[in-house]
């Protein structure tokens, strides 16, 4: 039983990364270019329009299953500006943008048990951060069966695992959450949280002290942002808010109004959140400011709006894939 990926490029190239950058700076034409970023900050991409919409293939990976029924987790996707990066199982491997042999893997990093969380976020000079059953029984392993109690950050063009940690109190948790801001990896399994320094991977706080609240996780990227839920676990109350990530601390409280049934995070910087407000479908886009104030509420039609950001039997809140926030505006499929 086999398992195929195929990664469509544009014509006129794979991906137009500049050397990152949240900045506005501009081109002499008026196009937006990249501000120059620090290496462990969050990676951001200034793309050029395609000269064309055909794509060509940039790279094919097939995987063959090694027990029919086996469940097998084909999470986490990354790329640089040299190499596309997947997990699947007990591994992740990378490929050689633009290379001749473009279904070769240029490196395979093993680990010893599935993956079970991954953040979409990479740092400026192409790290990411994965979690993984340590406790697993190599590739064989079930992952839905096991602890996911490991913390590792990779480097995606090298493929080298740079460093990798236990998780503190994760050892019972099959829903872990990961995410990275600038200069940290985040993590959250419902009990507690903790973060750790991206370079070196030192932790910087962990909470694990019992709550009234549970951490459901946290959306990364310019900020950090943690979605909480409090109270009677057939009807929470949920709350959002903005963290240091190098204390831990909030810096503001977003009180999700009672009633609501789910929440997710859409963006951190600028913050917005998703709700399911009355049913289990996510109804409304909310942005908050500066100070975790709500700025507009925005309803939606649900018969002909894809969102994507439901993920069952996830821990993931980071999602709604098919949202886009930038600036000022959200685009909407």
């Amino acid at each position: 039983m086999t398992a195929a990926l195929v990664l469509v490029a544009p014509a006129a190239g794979l991906w137009a990364y500049g050397p990152g950058g949240a900045g506005d700076d501009s081109a002499s034409d008026g196009r937006p270019v990249a501000a120059r970023q620090a290496p462990d900050e969050i990676r951001e991409t200034v793309e050029t329009r395609p000269s064309s919409p055909e794509g060509r293939m940039a790279v094919s990976c097939t995987e063959t299953l090694r027990t029919v029924g086996q469940n097998v987790p084909a999470m986490g996707t990354w790329a640089t500006d040299t190499v596309f990066a997947k997990g699947f199982g007990s591994g992740l491997k990378g490929f050689r943008l633009g290379a001749p042999q473009a279904s070769t893997p240029a490196w395979d990093l093993p680990l010893p048990g599935p993956l079970c969380a991954v953040t979409r976020h990479v740092s400026a000079d192409g790290r990411t951060a994965v979690a993984y059953a340590g406790g697993g029984d190599g590739p064989d392993a079930d992952p839905l069966t096991l602890p996911c109690d490991r913390l590792a950050v990779v480097d995606i063009d090298t493929g080298e695992k740079l460093w990798d940690t236990e998780l503190p109190g994760a050892g019972t948790s099959l829903a872990v959450n990961v995410t990275m801001t600038d200069g940290t990896v985040a993590v959250a399994w419902g009990q507690g949280s903790a973060a750790y320094e991206l370079t070196g991977g030192k932790r910087l706080w962990a909470d694990g002290a019992p709550s009234a609240c549970e951490d459901k996780g946290f959306a990364g990227g310019r900020g950090l942002l943690a979605l909480l839920s409090c109270g009677d676990s057939a009807a929470p109350a949920y709350r959002v808010e903005k963290v240091d990530p190098r204390t831990g601390e909030a810096q503001w409280t977003y009180r999700v109004a009672r009633g609501v049934k789910d929440v997710y995070l859409v963006s951190a910087s600028p913050a917005v959140i998703a709700v399911a407000a009355g049913d289990y479908v996510v109804t409304d886009l909310i942005s908050l400011d500066e100070r975790g104030e709500r700025r507009a509420t925005i309803r939606l039609d649900r018969d002909h709006q894809v969102l994507d950001c439901d993920r069952t039997f996830s821990a993931v809140i980071e999602s709604c894939g098919a949202i886009v926030v930038g600036g000022d505006r959200l685009y909407l499929s």
